[in-house]
Order: structure tokens, then C-alpha cells, then sequence
């Protein structure tokens, strides 16, 4: 009888394990292909870029005071965008821009090698309680080469403002930190003194979605523009090229006016394209 009684607890206990593997089973059917597409996905979107560590970066500029900076971003072939708002009580001459890894910096703080400055944003004048775009200027990376990340990564530097106070003639550094995403973007520039034309051309399989800025001017006159600058004289006519691959345009007093009367200006034409 004893072990009739000891035969049936362990057919209970054989009975209960088979239970219980059965619901692991069952479980395991349920839910593993879901956690086997979720994991799937976020393969697929790590891939991309789009969870990578560098793309989780918060996104920061920051100068220091009484300078500010915000809405910066990269396109793809290198170009940092950001807007300086400044509270100095005076109007400020942005004069050149520095953004490079913070590898780049000597033990003073300051970029390394005199090529990392971006001199080419043209004069950039701010007023106090006002913001600036300024475009066109280059970030380095650690490498020492033009940073040239893929849509959806994000450079992380140092910025550095060379500023004049234009009621005093001081000049100052801020400096600060700051990280950009690549976006989707190409800035095209082409130039051409008066009376002849230029092409901007989008990369291949691009079409133009702004015609960013046209500029016409002369240096007696302190109103010559550059390439992606916001500072210089307005044409007062722009060319209507959303949507095309390219983007030509005469400039002449015709189109633009004379903004510099008596002098042979220069052209600048910006796009900005995108796929």
C-alpha cells in the first residue's frame, strides 16, 4: 500500500511539472514572436542610426554670456547653421567662427591650427536684444578633416565666436559647447560678378527646397555678400527654382538693383537642396 501511495504522489508530481512546462510553452509561443519582432525593430533602427548613443545626444549650444545660441544644425556636406541672439547693450561684428572636436583645442582653449576658423560667414552684425542666422561654417572633426557624418548623427565640439563690440572696438572670445544634427540638407553656393550669371546645382538625385539667400554688392559700399551668409545687400529679385536640380541666375542692376552705385559688384546665390 505504501508504495501504491508513494507510485500515485510521484505521478501527481510528474503531473505538475508537465502543467507547468505546458504553460511555459504556451507562454513562450504567445509572446516570443512579438519580443522576436520588437527585437528585430530596434535592429533595424539602430542600423539607421536612429537609437545609436550619438543620436540620443541632447542637443546643446551655448555661449558665453551675454551671447546665446540655439537652432543649430549640420547639412551633409558640412555645414553648420545656427542662429547668436546677444544682450550686450551694444551692436557686435561677428568677425569668425570656430567648431571643432574638442581634440582640436590647445591647452588654451583655442583651436588648434588657424585653418579650423570660418572667416567666409562675412561681416555679421547683431544688435543688442537681436538674433543672427549665420551659415557656412565649418565643423572639424577629431581627425582634423571637415566633419562629414550621415543624416541622423550629431557632431559634438567646442564653438568659438570671435566678436567685436563696434561701440568700443573691443574684441572678445565666447566660447562654449555644442552639439549639431546632420540633416538631410545640401547648401549649393555659386557667385558671379555684375552682369554675368551662375549655376547652383543640387548632388545628384537632390531638388532644391529654399532659395536661401541672394546677395549684391561691393566692399566700398559694406554690403558684399559670401556664400550661405545672411550679411550683404538683398537682391531685390530672387529666382523661382523650388524644385528644379539647378538654379541660374544673372546678376546685374536689372535684377537686384544698384546697390552700390558706381562699382562693379559680386553675386551670391545660395540654395539649399534636399532629397
Amino acid at each position: 500500500m505504501k508504495n501504491v501511495g508513494e507510485r500515485k504522489a510521484q505521478n501527481s508530481r510528474i503531473e505538475k511539472v508537465k502543467i507547468k512546462l505546458q504553460a511555459a510553452m504556451e507562454y513562450l509561443m504567445t509572446y516570443g514572436w512579438a519580443i522576436l519582432i520588437i527585437a528585430l525593430a530596434l535592429g533595424v533602427l539602430y542600423s539607421f542610426g536612429i537609437l545609436s548613443p550619438e543620436t540620443l545626444k541632447p542637443q546643446i549650444c551655448s555661449l558665453s554670456p551675454p551671447f546665446y545660441c540655439s537652432d543649430q544644425y549640420l547639412t551633409t556636406n558640412g555645414f553648420l547653421t545656427l542662429k547668436i541672439a546677444q544682450g550686450s547693450g551694444s551692436t557686435v561684428k561677428i568677425n569668425k567662427i570656430a567648431c571643432v572636436d574638442k581634440s582640436l583645442l590647445n591647452k588654451n582653449g583655442l583651436p588648434s591650427n588657424p585653418s579650423y576658423w570660418s572667416s567666409n560667414i562675412g561681416s555679421v552684425y547683431i544688435p543688442s536684444g537681436s538674433q543672427q542666422t549665420v551659415g557656412g561654417v565649418i565643423c572639424y572633426s577629431s581627425s582634423g578633416n571637415q566633419y562629414n557624418g550621415k543624416i541622423g548623427s550629431v557632431f559634438s565640439g567646442a564653438i568659438i565666436a570671435n566678436v567685436t563690440f563696434t561701440s568700443t572696438n573691443v574684441n572678445i572670445l565666447s566660447v562654449g559647447e555644442i552639439t549639431a544634427p546632420v540633416k538631410d540638407l545640401v547648401v549649393v553656393c555659386c557667385s558671379a560678378t555684375e552682369g554675368n550669371a551662375c549655376t547652383a546645382t543640387c548632388p545628384s538625385g537632390m531638388k532644391i527646397v529654399q532659395v536661401r539667400y541672394v546677395k549684391y554688392g561691393h566692399d566700398a559700399c559694406k554690403n558684399l555678400g559670401a556664400c550661405n551668409s545672411p550679411v550683404g545687400a538683398d537682391c531685390a529679385n530672387k529666382p523661382n527654382c523650388i524644385g528644379s536640380s539647378s538654379c541660374t541666375w544673372t546678376f546685374n542692376n536689372g535684377n537686384c538693383g544698384d546697390t552700390c552705385w558706381g562699382y562693379g559688384k559680386v553675386g551670391y546665390l545660395t540654395v539649399v537642396c534636399s532629397s
